[in-house]
This record gives C-alpha cells, structure tokens and sequence, in this order.
C-alpha cells in the first residue's frame, strides 16, 4: 500500500504488486476509478527509490475531481482513466470543505499559488515548499529556513525554522501562526511562531507525525501505537494500540 485516505463514506486506498498500482474503495464506491490501474514503470519519469517509496510510510491522497492526487517522494502524481500522469507544478494539497476540490498550491514561474494568495518568489533560493492549516492559514518557505504565513486576514511575520528541521503543517498557538517542526531523527517536535517556541516533550519520538488539516490535531504514529493530541488543549483524544506493542 502506498497511499490511503478516508474520503467521506468510504476508505480509499492505492496498492501495488510491484508491476502496476491501482485504487481499492471499502465503501460506497467511486465509478469513477473504477479499472484504473497504470504501470509501475510510468513513476520512472523522475529518479525515485521505488524500494524505498514502498516502505515508507503511507502517504495521503485526494480525489481531484475522478481522479486520485497523491505524493511520492518530492513528486505529485495524479491517477484516473488517463492513466498515471505527473503534476510538476503542484507543490502542495490539503483536504477542504469539498470532497473532490482539495486545496493546492503551485508554483508558475517566480509566483507560489496557494488558493487566493500569492506568494512571490523573487529572491528564493530553494524549491518552495507550501503547507495547509486551520482557519485558512497557508505557509510557504521561499528562502532557505525562512516561512512566510498567510491567513486570517492579516499578514504575519515570518518564521525561521532549524537547519534540518520538517515543517510539517501550520496551527495558531497562542494567537500566532505556529509552524509544527520535527528533527531529521524525528526525536524532537516543536511548535515554533515568530514570538515562541514550544517543545513538545510528551510527543517526543522517534515516531512519524501528521497534522489534521481543519483543526489544531496531531497524529503521532509509530509500529506500536498511534495518538491523536489536541495541540489547543494538550489533551490526548485518541490512542490505538497495535498488534506490534507489548
């Protein structure tokens, strides 16, 4: 499995056999992914570890009108009845109040697209990178550890992250946008605004981490058990544990 997303009544999944990738609904079915399926081969339009992208951990996906958007590596891909085609200019997708419309940034030219902002790339020195949060929030780093925010109506100051820090989504914290950083050993989560940064010991991994799109929730997921923290309230709303824990 390479991708799995619950998209409104039914568990949507994308799987391979090593030679083709196809789509698997549990629930109400999609007619229109229905005998979709591509080869394997057409990911080789751009170098990917194919070994590696499929045992790493699941992606999300969304459904883009009949199709399925999803990531692999630093790729967008999109699957339908056209086949397996590439999105080279997307950069960035997040779930929204429309099922089959997810948000999404691109970049055209020296200008970062994120629903009805602009982000000007003028002085960037790295490939822009874009994420969704609560309240209409949209980052997007354009120079090297720096984060512009937009949203809420206000423009806001920028934010610096760690040399080899993920950003892994935006919140509010304390009335300023927060991006949710994670350390390349994935030891070390923090909560970082242009006025604070918050270490969030309790959530400390190694582990794989997440944010909901629409609210302020945290997924924090490894081989022994996944947690779902609100980060408004630091309370934990959802533990499983699985087969592999003690």
């Amino acid at each position: 499995m390479l991708a799995a997303a619950w998209l409104n009544r039914r568990l949507v999944t994308l799987l391979h056999d090593g030679e083709k990738v196809w789509p698997h609904v549990i629930g109400k079915e999609l007619k229109s992914l229905r005998g979709v399926e591509a080869p394997v081969e057409n990911f080789h339009e751009v170098p990917l570890d194919l070994a590696d992208l499929f045992s790493a951990p699941l992606t999300p996906l969304w459904l883009l009108g009949g199709d399925l958007l999803f990531s692999l590596g630093d790729s967008w891909w999109q699957l339908g009845r056209d086949g397996l085609t590439r999105a080279p200019s997307l950069i960035a997708a997040s779930s929204s109040p429309t099922l089959d419309a997810p948000d999404r940034a691109y970049q055209f030219a020296r200008v970062v697209h994120a629903g009805r902002y602009r982000f000007r790339a003028d002085d960037a020195d790295a490939p822009p990178r874009a994420v969704f949060g609560p309240a209409g929030l949209v980052a997007c780093s354009l120079r090297h550890r720096v984060w512009t925010v937009q949203g809420s109506g206000r423009d806001w100051e920028p934010i610096g992250v760690g040399e080899h820090d993920r950003v892994a989504g935006v919140v509010m914290s304390d009335g300023y946008p927060a991006l949710l950083t994670v350390s390349d050993s994935t030891l070390v989560v923090r909560l970082v605004s242009a006025r604070h940064t918050k270490t969030l010991t309790d959530l400390a991994g190694p582990a794989h981490f997440s944010l909901h799109p629409r609210m302020p929730w945290i997924v924090r997921s490894t081989d022994t058990d996944v947690r779902v923290v609100d980060l408004a309230t630091n309370s934990q709303l959802l533990r499983v544990v699985t087969d592999h824990a003690d």
